[in-house]
């Protein structure tokens, strides 16, 4: 499936993704933006 797909299912994809990313998409493109920890 599509990325989108994937998150949408909540399985092991999504955990991965959401613990690699932080869970924050970039408004416009849809691409994993580095969140500033500072």
């Amino acid at each position: 499936g599509t990325h989108t797909e994937l998150l949408a299912k909540n399985g092991v994809y999504a955990r991965l993704w959401h613990h690699q990313s932080g869970g924050f998409l970039g408004e416009d493109q849809g691409v994993a933006e580095p969140v500033d920890q500072a």
